[in-house]
């Protein structure tokens, strides 16, 4: 009988821990193919399944500028509304959604500079699953899709 308890309780603590860690709210997605020429603007809809707001902030981790980026996280962040579909826009050297916009000149010194990111999104209940991401990339009509971002949340790990 004490076997068959010990069995149950570490059965909810696995549970519980588990449970609690879909539920720490982080997201990540990086994308490695950002580019600030204006003719290689990169447009992604990203969908907040969840019921709460989340928060997007931005790092970016390479580039193939003379001066390496220093991999700190923007102060500037951009807000996704529960159950909302915001457009970001990554042009030159900003993203933008909305009126929000967050500058990585400091990150992507020069012209024509190819740089990859780190998107963290952060809020109740984020994961992977919860927030649906699709790129496209270009000026020309219709745009290219694009693909090899990924997305890692700790429990899923997506493509």
């Amino acid at each position: 009988m004490l076997k068959i308890l010990m069995i149950i309780v570490q059965t909810l603590i696995i549970f519980v821990l588990w449970h609690n860690d879909i539920k720490a709210g982080t997201a990540t997605y990086n994308l490695p193919f950002l580019n600030t020429h204006t003719n290689s603007v990169t447009y992604c809809w990203l969908s907040n399944t969840t019921t709460d707001s989340a928060i997007a902030s931005f790092t970016v981790m390479s580039n193939n500028s003379s001066t390496s980026p220093t991999q700190i996280t923007n102060s500037t962040t951009i807000s996704i509304s529960g159950k909302q579909t915001a457009l970001l826009t990554f042009t030159g050297q900003s993203i933008t959604s909305g009126v929000t916009s967050v500058n990585i000149a400091s990150e992507t010194s020069g012209s024509s500079i190819s740089y990859g990111l780190k998107m963290e999104i952060t809020g109740n209940s984020v994961t992977c699953e919860s927030l649906g991401m699709s790129c496209f990339q270009g000026t020309t009509n219709p745009k290219r899709n694009l693909a090899g971002y990924t997305c890692n949340d700790g429990n899923h790990y997506g493509f």
